[in-house]
């Protein structure tokens, strides 16, 4: 056959192909489930426990749903409230519904979702913008277009599973009067919903998402391009210009881990849709597998699967949905990552989609391995070169040590440069603060963000990083902190005994350079590996300088006595979030070495201090000026400069000791095993600390954190010796 007559019958079969659709050919589902998803779910049902519970779960809210009148409330509540928490459930019994018709073919499920949407879109056109309006992004249905944009990424997925059960007359109606007008009003409601589509933020992520799984339902190829590449199609905005503009090369979200829990279900959403009905982008080898890298990133940022409380983060963990459809869909785009079963595991079910279905199979094949939780430094910024996240972490006592040198995060940023976090023994001993707000707690600020957010949680004072002249970083200008990131200066994980990152800022403060190395030691003399933080200033004037530590526990003793306040409290300052701290007590220390103890989850952790100028430290508690009690209550030690200073470091050591065992009664090593820590000597380059241990035993750490050459060769004197040391850092046994 020639060149001519088959190109003559290609296009007679497109012909046909095209009248046959217009004539109402059957609808596959194109979305998360597909003909082939139901199928090898179907095949697993009945011998796969965690399709079967998946299953069992989704049939239960399905059933639940069509035994019950259709309820479609009048919009009025904020998040917390009736109609608020029905559209929500509305959204979910639908999608739950949609599955199980796909898996059972009861047409009881599917005429749930017809009529539930037939009331959405009797409603939808005249409804005004929201009553609750306290948001520059309003919505019709919730108070704010975020949410819109989450009933329908859920909503698309129900109608996808049911299409052919509707008759087409009332597909149009649905289409027509709910679906289009909530894209429109998503898009151009309002002028800010306009730059909240277009934005490089999550809000654009999950109006993309919702646009997109629409528009390949519909058939519409316009909302597609426009949830790709934004309004004006350009791809100046749009998913495609968010992967490159929010996430850095090693997956790092801009918001931080706790926004990337939150974004991630857009992002792997849409893509696998993507993926379905577009092949051709190759939408999970975009940017050398950006999504799988993401997901990878967001798992690296846990601990006992708790997400990081970074940034106006709360308290979430892997048994989110966002993380089992991110695992089960990351696994379906990288099945030789086998390490995302083990997640997947974890969670006990799967997703009933065609990723689901991937990963159920490959976890009963006996293919799941544990995931590579490492040490480890995440790039931040879009080009990787705005600093990053350094983790490290140690099997022995079950350690985790966190240094935030990252991208400010935007609106939901924190003014917390060069910050640390400390995990042991399965709890977070020196915690984060995350977000003051209780998501959907009406009662709480109308189930938003608290005002102590800004006036606390956000500034610098509420982190575990230094504070100067009792201001915050970057005079609390998240513009200003948005323009550039931290910068690490170097990280080493290649010894289990001595692993360490470094990392710099010179912006938070105007003429102060920042510098911080933590490290995680382990040494033969000490029960459990500790942690060693050398914090270093350099400024072009003095200064006063403060640093916090909040921990988790009880305050057990202090190496000095001090003076407790105990009829009457005031706060440490007037702003900047000092207002919110009391003053509890002041210490007053009797050389430069200093030491705190205190009992947290059964052991106790003492932390040494000595600084190169001498200070005061200040054991003080959140609360004050905290009317309605929307303050998490935390102790805290500040150790503040006694006079202004232009250079200042300070060095602490956390040291987790014994045990105490409430069942039998018994106390094991209460006392710390560190006798001393000396700042041996330092310059502007280099410093030399020296930990010494009770019994004899003693070490000296060597840093050099002025970003030198990784082979440099540095040389510092103190107490008649010479240290020499080639390279960032060395450990001597003396």
């Amino acid at each position: 056959m020639n060149m001519k007559k088959l190109n003559l019958m290609a296009a007679l079969l497109l012909t046909v192909a095209t009248l046959f659709s217009a004539a109402g050919a059957p609808h596959r589902p194109c979305l998360l489930l597909t003909q082939d998803g139901v199928a090898a779910l179907r095949d697993e049902m009945g011998k796969n426990p965690l399709v079967d519970k998946a299953f069992a779960q989704a049939k239960a809210v399905a059933d639940k749903a069509v035994s019950e009148p259709v309820v479609v409330p009048q919009p009025l509540d904020v998040g917390g409230g009736y109609s608020h928490e029905k559209h929500k459930e509305n959204y979910m019994q639908m999608y739950q519904a949609g599955v199980v018709y796909q898996l059972t073919g009861e047409k009881k499920y599917a005429e749930f979702v017809r009529r539930m949407l037939l009331d959405y879109a009797e409603i939808y056109p005249d409804l005004p913008l929201h009553p609750a309006r306290f948001t520059k992004t309003p919505g019709k249905i919730f108070y704010q277009v975020l949410n819109e944009a989450v009933w329908l990424t859920f909503t698309a997925n129900a109608y996808d599973c049911v299409y052919d059960h509707i008759p087409a007359a009332e597909r149009e109606r649905i289409e027509t009067r709910l679906f289009r007008p909530m894209v429109e009003f998503m898009e151009n409601g309002v002028p800010d919903n306009y730059r909240a589509f277009n934005s490089m933020h999550n809000f654009g992520t999950w109006m993309a998402a919702g646009t997109g799984m629409i528009g390949y339902v519909m058939g519409d190829r316009d909302l597609v391009d426009k949830a790709l590449k934004g309004s004006t199609k350009e791809g100046k905005t749009g998913f495609l210009a968010q992967l490159d503009a929010l996430f850095s090369p090693d997956g790092y979200y801009d918001e931080g881990p706790g926004y990337q829990r939150y974004a991630i279900y857009p992002f792997v959403t849409l893509a696998e849709c993507i993926d379905h009905n577009d092949p051709g982008i190759g939408i999970f080898r975009y940017r050398d597998g950006i999504l799988q890298k993401s997901v990878n990133s967001l798992l690296q940022c846990t601990y006992e699967g708790d997400i990081f409380l970074m940034n106006d983060a709360i308290a979430k963990d892997i048994h989110t949905y966002e993380i089992l459809f991110s695992a089960d869909i990351a696994y379906k785009a990288s099945p030789r990552d086998k390490g995302l079963l083990d997640i997947v595991e974890r969670q006990g079910v799967v997703t009933l989609t065609d990723a689901g279905a991937a990963a159920a199979r490959a976890i009963a094949r006996g293919e799941a391995r544990p995931f590579d939780y490492r040490s480890t430094v995440i790039r931040s910024g879009p080009d990787g070169c705005d600093g990053g996240l350094g983790i490290i972490r140690s099997a022995a006592n079950n350690t985790c040590l966190t240094l935030k040198a990252t991208t400010h995060g935007g609106g939901h940023g924190h003014f917390d440069r060069l910050s640390m976090i400390y995990f042991a023994n399965g709890t977070p001993v020196i915690p984060d603060y995350g977000s003051a707000r209780f998501i959907n707690v009406v009662a709480k600020a109308r189930g938003g963000y608290a005002p102590e957010n800004r006036s606390f949680a956000q500034l610098s004072i509420a982190h575990n990083t230094v504070t100067i002249d009792s201001t915050t970083h970057f005079s609390g200008s998240s513009r200003e902190a948005q323009k550039q990131g931290a910068r690490i200066l170097f990280s080493d994980f290649s010894d289990r005994s001595f692993q360490i990152v470094s990392a710099m800022d010179d912006k938070a403060y105007k003429g102060v350079t920042m510098r911080r190395s933590v490290a995680l030691i382990e040494h033969g003399s000490l029960e459990y590996p500790v942690v060693l933080d050398i914090f270093r200033l350099l400024a072009d004037k003095p200064h006063v300088y403060d640093l916090p530590y909040y921990y988790n526990g009880h305050p057990m003793s202090t190496s000095y006595s001090y003076d407790k306040q105990v009829d009457r409290l005031t706060p440490m300052g007037t702003r900047y979030g000092y207002q919110h701290l009391w003053r509890e007590a002041v210490g007053h220390p009797e050389g430069d070495f200093t030491q705190l103890c205190w009992l947290e989850n059964g052991r106790f952790y003492t932390l040494s201090a000595v600084s190169s100028t001498p200070c005061t430290p200040y054991l003080v508690k959140t609360g004050a000026n905290d009317p309605d009690y929307n303050l998490i209550t935390r102790n805290g030690v500040l150790f503040r400069t006694a006079e202004p200073t232009a250079a200042q470091t300070f060095v602490s050591v956390i040291e987790p000791h014994g045990n105490y065992d409430l069942v039998t009664e018994t106390t094991r090593t209460v006392e710390s095993q560190i006798e001393r820590v000396e700042l041996l000597a330092a310059d502007e380059n280099t410093v030399l600390v020296r930990i010494s241990i009770l019994g004899g035993g003693q070490f000296t750490v060597a840093l050099a954190d002025d970003g030198s050459a990784a082979d440099a060769r540095h040389a510092l004197d103190a107490q008649g010796r010479t240290y020499r040391w080639k390279g960032t850092h060395k450990i001597f046994d003396k």
